[in-house]
């Protein structure tokens, strides 16, 4: 044995090591507690931000020390020249990268994320000249888990701008409205579609809990682009508890022959 042997040697036994570990995950069966713990995370992922549970919120050293940090970035806030009234001003600016990183700074707080700034947002995801500026005015409404927005996730879906795409794709996912179903099965079934799209998509079915949208999920399987049937499987575990893998004809027996498949 060589010594580029010798030295390949370790990273084939770590990187083996890592896959297998993927792979045991991958096939472990879902049960129903496993399901039931998928299901409350979803429903959390629909809440705004500030609403949802945070992990280690009832540790005291926790909370203190998010409270410092708030201050520090407070302060530094302040010294620096960023407040809320500069950076809501910049909404209004004819330079787009201001326009945008006004949208980043809003966002990224919880006063930000509602009214009058969300009103902004839906404006200007609609009517803004700039596509990078829309797709953050977007991904600022889906954070804010804003559903009068849906409208607007559902006309930005069909722009020509694959980012403005994506997060209108994303929004439906964390806003669900029959209005978004159509739009969403096509683009997803579509092969000329950004696969990042798609896998948005596939994410976004997994609300709608109709035959349709399964069977639609069950034709991703079958996606070359594995991130697309990989999204797929997720949603159908999702939606009905249960686990076929990538198995298409497993999947249509058991949604043809269950009462109430969805649990």
């Amino acid at each position: 044995m060589n010594r580029f042997s010798l030295c390949l040697l370790p990273l084939l036994l770590i990187c083996g090591g890592c896959f297998a570990a993927i792979d045991d995950e991958d096939y472990k069966p879902l049960t129903k507690d496993k399901w039931r713990e998928m299901i409350k995370d979803d429903q959390n992922r629909l809440k705004p931000e500030e609403e949802r549970p945070v992990q280690g919120l009832d540790n005291p050293v926790r909370i203190f020390i998010g409270v410092i940090a708030e201050g520090i970035s407070w302060v530094h806030d302040l010294a620096t020249g960023h407040t809320f009234l500069v950076e809501a001003k910049k909404l209004f600016e004819s330079n787009p990268d201001h326009r945008r990183s006004g949208i980043v700074y809003l966002s990224d707080r919880s006063p930000g994320r509602r009214d009058p700034y969300a009103k902004q947002y839906e404006i200007m995801a609609r009517t803004d000249n700039d596509p990078s500026v829309r797709s953050m005015a977007l991904r600022a409404l889906n954070r804010a888990r804003d559903k009068r927005a849906i409208p607007v996730f559902v006309a930005a879906l069909e722009e020509k701008n694959e980012s403005v795409r994506l997060e209108a794709a994303k929004g439906l996912a964390n806003n669900p409205d029959p209005l978004a179903a159509g739009a969403l099965i096509r683009h997803l079934d579509s092969p000329d579609e950004n696969v990042d799209v798609r896998v948005a998509c596939a994410d976004a079915l997994r609300l709608y809990r109709t035959a349709e949208m399964a069977q639609a999920l069950v034709r991703a399987l079958r996606d070359r682009n594995f991130g697309i049937p990989w999204q797929a499987r997720k949603s159908l575990e999702l939606m009905t508890g249960k686990d076929f893998r990538y198995d298409s004809a497993a999947w249509l027996t058991y949604l043809s022959g269950t009462n109430k498949p969805f649990g």
